[in-house]
């Protein structure tokens, strides 16, 4: 079967992760597969090319480029792929993908239909509710995802196909030392860690999570905070660390290729979102044995339930410090939800996730040939 992943860049994002991951398993499975990046490339697209997975920077140099999106459509046109499995949405490719019908046009929604900016959010939806016919079939990531799509989109259930976010649950199976990655990191060994990993980008709501810090601090003092990732919010974080008096306690790690690592220093991860559609980074907290705490927004419930973590409200930071808290000086109470956290991971492995869209490619091929039949 002949694959073509399309991505908007090689950013390190959710949508990125699952394409490189689904296309590696694709590749291993003998299948010709290739991730195109529509716009430019980065970290993950020299992530494909060491896994010997072909990619293609398009050229479209944004959402409007209708020059590019041509441009696109004429790739399309040589290669001739089977399937394009869409990872994002944009005007560009839109209409590049209105000539290449003869592909099967699979969209995989990740989150940007929960998009936090209003005005944003409006367009986008006017957008795709003139191409929605174009997709042949719909991925969302959770059911809160499938719901969007049908209240917000007018898609069909029918034409939509739940498949949560899996994980490569073999990177963090491995036994290593949290004391030792604490001492690299600048902390002491025996101090507790409350980490987080993401974009630091505003519906990350990464700012919830200092301000959460700073009330825990002013109750337990022997903690440090970890925040690993990078992105556009980092100088007004830099700003609010330092006027809430953490310096010393909240360290900003940037972008992170050790996260398996990284995880086993944390004693309870806190994922803060405003908008979230899955929440990968909490499955692979969760398989690294560390209990979670988050704002149930959106598709978060989904992952998390009692046994493995807390869920606040919206927003709730005096709640999420409060529920960290209690956890921090409760080692026995951690070590009980370390282990139903492993269990919970298990529930959303890659190996799941690539065998249900293998399917799902099955499906759509079998009622292709039976419609042209």
């Amino acid at each position: 079967m002949k694959i073509v992943h399309l991505v908007s860049a090689g950013v390190i994002g959710g949508a990125e992760k699952i394409a490189l991951q689904l296309a590696t398993y694709q590749k291993n499975a003998g299948n010709d597969v290739e991730i195109w990046f529509l716009f430019k490339g980065g970290p993950i697209k020299a992530e494909a090319e060491k896994l010997g997975i072909k990619t293609q920077l398009c050229g479209v140099r944004n959402g409007w480029d209708i020059s590019g999106a041509i441009n696109l459509s004429r790739q399309l046109s040589c290669h001739h792929p089977d399937i394009i499995h869409v990872h994002a949405f944009s005007i560009g490719f839109l209409v590049a993908l209105m000539k290449r019908k003869q592909s099967i046009i699979l969209e995989h929604e990740h989150g940007c239909i929960f998009s936090s900016n209003g005005l944003v959010k409006r367009l986008y939806n006017i957008i795709i509710r003139r191409f929605v016919h174009l997709a042949d079939a719909y991925i969302a990531v959770s059911e809160a995802t499938r719901r969007a799509l049908i209240n917000t989109l007018c898609i069909n259930n029918d034409a939509i196909r739940t498949i949560p976010n899996g994980v490569d649950l073999s990177l963090f199976e491995q036994e290593r030392d949290p004391h030792r990655k604490k001492l690299e990191l600048g902390i002491p060994g025996n101090s507790l860690v409350v980490g987080t990993v993401g974009r630091l980008v505003n519906e990350k709501g990464m700012d919830g999570f200092v301000r959460a810090a700073a009330l825990i601090r002013n109750q337990l003092q022997d903690v440090h905070f970890v925040i690993a990732g990078d992105g556009p919010c980092r100088a007004e974080l830099t700003a609010l660390i330092a006027d809430l008096g953490l310096g010393g306690a909240v360290s900003l790690l940037g972008m992170r290729n050790d996260v398996p690592e990284l995880l086993t220093a944390f004693d309870l991860f806190a994922l803060t979102s405003n908008r979230e559609s899955f929440g990968i980074a909490l499955v692979e907290a969760m398989a690294s044995g560390v209990p979670v705490l988050a704002f149930g927004v959106d598709g978060i419930p989904e992952v998390i339930d009692e046994r493995c973590g807390v869920l606040l409200g919206p927003g709730d930071v005096e709640g999420l410090a409060a529920a960290a808290l209690a956890l921090l000086r409760d080692s026995g109470k951690r070590s009980t939800m370390a282990v139903a956290c492993r269990r919970r991971a298990e529930e959303f492995s890659i190996q799941t996730a690539f065998r249900q869209v293998s399917q799902l490619y099955t499906d759509l091929i079998t009622a292709r040939l039976k419609t042209a039949a």
